[in-house]
């Protein structure tokens, strides 16, 4: 069977013959559904659909980043998870089941900064304005492998890119044409 370039590199919504249910075909609110093998998961006795939902799309966002970041973050390593909302709270759970990387979350909301707490960050700050500052004496200066921004709105501070060691962002391609465009960098 001959699969395309973008399913081999996991890349599901690049696939040349992709089928997405609600979208292309029939299928997104009906009582039955025509799927393949490898779209389903089995869910554990006693868990229900709806408790898991969110983590259909919320989850696979924030863990297609994290499984690209993965690559830079080995041992020793430190990542910036920027936004702890809806996906961030996500990635640092992914991030802390894939990698040994020391996790610096960083958010605005108050509220936010304690799920990050809860959900396993190594680190809490506080983002906005001063939080590559933040970020660099958190790291003795050395900075980050890899940030994660699951912000978007208004991206990461123009000095973000500063922190980190040598890496680019690893979320979508846009943000990282964003961030090079407000940081100089290439």
């Amino acid at each position: 069977m001959w699969v395309c370039l973008g399913c081999r590199r996991g890349e599901d919504m690049y696939c040349e013959n992709g089928v997405f249910p609600g979208l292309n075909v029939e299928g997104g609110f009906a009582d039955y559904l025509l799927t393949n093998e490898r779209s389903l998961i089995k869910l554990a006795p006693g868990l229900e659909p709806k408790d898991v939902a969110a983590l259909a799309d919320a989850g696979i966002t924030a863990m297609r980043a994290c499984k690209k970041a993965a690559r830079l973050l080995t041992a020793g390593t430190r990542c910036v998870v920027m936004g702890v909302g809806g996906l961030g709270h996500i990635a640092i759970q992914a991030l802390k089941a894939m990698t040994p990387v020391e996790i610096i979350a960083a958010d605005v909301n108050e509220g936010a900064r304690k799920l990050a707490e809860e959900t396993g960050a190594d680190h809490v700050i506080e983002a906005g304005e001063g939080v590559v500052d933040r970020v660099m004496a958190l790291t003795g200066g050395v900075g980050v492998e890899a940030v994660l921004d699951f912000v978007g709105e208004r991206g990461c501070p123009p000095r973000s890119r500063t922190c980190c060691a040598r890496a680019v962002p690893t979320t979508s391609s846009a943000t990282a044409r964003r961030w090079r465009s407000r940081t100089g960098s290439s």
